[in-house]
C-alpha cells in the first residue's frame, strides 16, 4: 500500500463503522495506535512488512457512563468549509 490508499484505508475503515451501527454496534476508531506500532507489532507477532495503521473498538456502548453522555463544543461548519454552487 502506497500513500495514495490511505484514504482507501480510511473508507474502508468508514464502512466497517457504519455497518456495525447497522447492526446496533458502536464503534470507536483508534489511529492512536500508530504510536505504539512497535510495542503493538511485537506483541502481536505481526510480519515485518505489515503496518499497524490503525484499530476498531466495536462494542456496546454505556449510555448511562458519563464519558458517553459528555459532548465537547464544535465549531460551526462555516468556520472550516465553503459551500459554492448549492
Amino acid at each position: 500500500m502506497g500513500p495514495p490508499q490511505w484514504s482507501d484505508a480510511g473508507g474502508f475503515i468508514q464502512t466497517i463503522m457504519l455497518l456495525a451501527r447497522a447492526h446496533g454496534l458502536h464503534s470507536c476508531a483508534q489511529e492512536a495506535w500508530t504510536n505504539w506500532h512497535k510495542t503493538v507489532s511485537v506483541f502481536l507477532a505481526l510480519p515485518a512488512q505489515h503496518i499497524l495503521f490503525c484499530a476498531i473498538a466495536l462494542g456496546f456502548a454505556d449510555e448511562e457512563a458519563p464519558i458517553n453522555r459528555w459532548r465537547s463544543e464544535r465549531e460551526g461548519v462555516d468556520a472550516f468549509a465553503k459551500f459554492e454552487g448549492f
